[in-house]
């Protein structure tokens, strides 16, 4: 290591050397270097004058931190004074707003003297609104009344269904010859009324039916007469029906000799209808039956002989 190395920042361990005064060993830790007393105390000097500029640089920036603080006093001075003109701004606007709150205030009395007036202006127009409402009701009233006299619809005006404008030009056109003044004792306009006229008096044309009446009311008898007859067909087809609904299904079967059991399948047979069974052997009869959906089966005992079984269906 040469002197030239040394730098501010190192610091060695430095000692005499023994056997020449002349030289200062140095060990930075990791090696020990012997240097000429002269050359060291010159390098140690110019590391004295790197200490003492580097010092006065920390004076210099110490200078202007103090610079930039008093800076700052003077701007929080001139914000303080800003603030206060604020406040006096502030102040002077509070007043401004009490003078036109109180001017407010007159305007709100004379707005309500207007709004008085506006209210009897209106309650006057209301009047003068039930006035004309009541004109126009009379008038509708007057022109029920004209229409009544003029053709009577109905209602409680003055004219009525017999004494109107168009009834009573009907009466002068019937006088005129319009047609008949006298009907069944009634006189003047005449109007038709229930039994004027009778069935018998009105011509029927039989040409499609086939009937031989020529007037309504025989038409109706001889239509009276075939009701009735079409009325006794009906309930003997009804009998008929019923007696054929009536009627009980027959099946026959045979009970082979030696045979235990005979089956027989039909639609008419279900769990609820009723079965009746016959044999042609007195004292056989079927010592079970059972029916499952459509089939029924009768049990019986082995007999020596072929039996003829007979059921009987009703539903």
């Amino acid at each position: 290591m040469s002197v030239s190395e040394l730098t501010i920042g190192q610091l060695p361990t430095l000692s005499r050397d023994v056997a020449d005064t002349d030289l200062i060993a140095i060990d930075d830790g990791t090696a020990t270097y012997k240097v000429a007393v002269g050359d060291y105390e010159a390098t140690a000097a110019s590391a004295a004058a790197g200490y003492a500029t580097a010092a006065a640089n920390s004076a210099d920036e110490a200078k202007g931190y103090k610079n930039t603080a008093q800076q700052a006093v003077s701007d929080v001075g001139t914000q303080v004074t800003a603030a206060q003109n604020y406040a006096n701004a502030a102040s002077g606007s509070a007043t401004s707003a009490y003078n036109y709150a109180d001017a407010a205030s007159g305007s709100a009395t004379t707005a309500a003297g207007h709004a008085t007036s506006a209210g009897t202006s209106a309650s006057e127009a209301s009047g003068y609104a039930s006035v004309a409402t009541q004109k126009a009701s009379d008038a509708a009233d007057e022109a029920a009344r004209a229409k009544s006299w003029a053709d009577y619809p109905g209602g409680s005006t003055s004219g009525s269904a017999t004494n109107n404008a168009h009834y009573w030009a009907d009466q002068a056109q019937a006088a005129a010859g319009g047609g008949v003044m006298s009907f069944n004792t009634r006189n003047g306009y005449v109007v038709s009324q229930a039994h004027d006229y009778d069935a018998s008096m009105v011509d029927y044309d039989n040409t499609t039916s086939g009937l031989t009446a020529t007037d309504v009311q025989a038409a109706i008898d001889e239509n009276a007469g075939d009701i009735s007859t079409i009325n006794g067909e009906i309930t003997q087809i009804s009998s008929d029906l019923a007696d054929k609904e009536n009627k009980p299904t027959e099946l026959t079967a045979t009970l082979s000799v030696g045979a235990t059991s005979v089956t027989f399948t039909n639609a008419a047979i279900t769990a609820t209808a009723k079965i009746d069974v016959y044999t042609d052997t007195f004292g056989v009869n079927p010592t079970n039956q059972s029916v499952s959906g459509t089939t029924l089966t009768l049990t019986f005992k082995a007999q020596a002989a072929a039996v003829s079984v007979k059921v009987l269906v009703r539903g």
